[in-house]
């Protein structure tokens, strides 16, 4: 049987809710949407963990960020390193390319493809310097040379408005893209190419020229309400203080709108790789995979960005197409990124060996909704980093049960703040049940979840190397 290519798009930092296939009132992804129509739609798909680093980890490995090391946005190697996706398919005969951003560190590690062309945030980009594949396409046109003594002087010159349209960055990656997978196409073996851009990523990515044209789109309200946080975790509402100091000021409209503007340049930029697998005579053996990093909380509860584990945060598109996949259809089992890397290999017709990866093939579920599926879901956060100038710390775990949601937050390592919420009662996470008597069995229950996973992971991240490794059995791995 031929082995299929697996072509993975991913955008940064935003969430599900702001794609037109998701509901979204803008409708700007048609590309995004077309490619839901013709494959199976996650419902209720959730990232590892909300920072760009330990989220695209877990997406190449297979391993929750405690397991894999990564809870925050750290930058430090891998020790020791778990076979990652390129690398596996590479020993399989594939061709692996990548094209974008991986957050990855060191920033140059290419994950195993045979071919990178990494780039990664404008404002991080002198991690890369020489290396970074995009500065050196601003060279050749003699748009843009990088010297590090001049970087922070220089960095203007890549405001949008500086560029011309075919260069900006999104533009860039989309036709990167295009040409790596035009000779992939012809070369007679089978191919991953993962296309990631570094857009959205907030506002600042697009031209004001673009931007008018989106000045009179629908935006849903900026979930809120009076007092919301009097009984939510502590960071939370030293964040919110700081964030409405900051942009108190700010047309938060217009920071939305940016963020759709810069939304929908990467779903022309994916509409335009689609059209050249179309091209490439490639499509009837290619599985497509959309999905993002994390999400934006775009002020809702006020706060941005992500770190916490409200749905606008977490909760991620994630987009299955091509052969053997279901066309038009919806799935609402809880799955996660961790699942990414099982379920490439499946549809490769790889078989998965390494005891410590803990996702699970979506592909069962893609055939039959109701093939049996985990009961839980976990997510984490370490939210120091992010948050440097709050007076204290805190690392967060959640656990999805049915239509609950239960965060534990442990701040400066001793007092432990909880929230609980009721998602179909309350799918704006706005009134946090953690402290009322009725719901106290819950809450207990729900905490032994999280204990449970812990304890269960444990060996995992303990002895990462396969021959020191005792599996959980599988029956007691459904529910991670």
């Amino acid at each position: 049987m031929q082995r299929p290519n697996i072509l993975l798009l991913c955008a940064d930092m935003i969430g599900a809710r702001h794609l037109g296939c998701y509901g979204d009132p803008a409708q700007l992804t048609p590309s995004i949407d077309r490619l839901a129509e013709s494959g199976v739609r996650f419902n209720q798909a959730y990232c590892a963990c909300p920072p760009c680093i330990p989220a695209r980890v877990s997406m190449m490995c297979g391993q929750y960020a405690h397991t894999h090391g990564k809870t925050a946005h750290v930058k430090m190697a891998l020790a020791p390193r778990p076979p990652l996706i390129p690398e596996i398919l590479s020993a399989h005969g594939y061709r692996t390319g990548f094209v974008g951003k991986t957050h990855w560190w060191p920033p140059s590690d290419t994950l195993g493809c045979e071919e990178a062309y990494l780039t990664i945030d404008n404002h991080l980009t002198p991690e890369l310097g020489e290396g970074d594949a995009y500065i050196r396409f601003l060279r050749e046109r003699e748009i843009y040379d990088y010297h590090a003594s001049t970087w922070a002087a220089d960095r203007h010159r890549l405001n949008p408005d500086n560029l011309p349209p075919e260069c900006l960055k999104v533009n860039w990656t989309g036709d990167t893209a295009c040409s790596l997978l035009d000779r992939f196409s012809d070369s007679g073996c089978p191919f991953f190419l993962a296309c990631s851009f570094v857009e959205p990523h907030g506002a600042g990515s697009v031209q004001k020229s673009f931007l008018e044209t989106f000045r009179e789109i629908p935006l849903r309200p900026i979930i809120a309400r009076e007092g919301e946080h009097e009984n939510k975790p502590d960071t939370q509402r030293q964040a919110v203080v700081r964030w409405e100091r900051r942009y108190a000021n700010v047309d938060k409209d217009a920071v939305r709108r940016g963020v759709y503007a810069s939304l929908n340049l990467v779903d022309r930029n994916i509409g335009k790789i689609l059209d050249a697998l179309e091209r490439s005579g490639q499509k009837e053996n290619t599985v497509v995979i959309f999905l993002t990093d994390h999400g934006d909380l775009l002020f809702d509860h006020g706060c941005i960005e992500k770190t916490f584990l409200y749905e606008s945060a977490i909760r991620i598109p994630f987009v299955i197409s091509g052969p053997e996949i279901p066309r038009g259809e919806t799935r609402d089992p809880l799955v996660s990124q961790i699942d990414l890397m099982p379920t490439i290999l499946d549809l490769c017709g790889i078989e998965q060996k390494d005891p410590t990866v803990e996702g699970r093939s979506l592909f069962p579920v893609i055939q039959a909704p109701q093939a049996p599926w985990r009961e839980r879901l976990f997510c984490e956060v370490e939210q120091t980093v992010h948050l440097r100038d709050l007076v204290c710390c805190s690392a967060a775990k959640m656990v999805r049960s049915g239509p609950w949601k239960y965060i534990y937050t442990l701040v400066d390592g001793h007092r432990v703040e909880a929230e609980l919420y009721h998602l179909e009662n309350d799918p704006d996470e706005l009134f946090n049940l953690a402290q009322d008597a009725g719901q106290q069995a819950r809450v207990a229950q729900l905490r032994y979840e999280i204990l449970r996973w812990l304890v269960a992971t444990e060996p995992n991240r303990l002895h990462p190397v396969p021959e020191n490794h005792y599996p959980v059995p599988h029956a007691d791995r459904r529910s991670f």
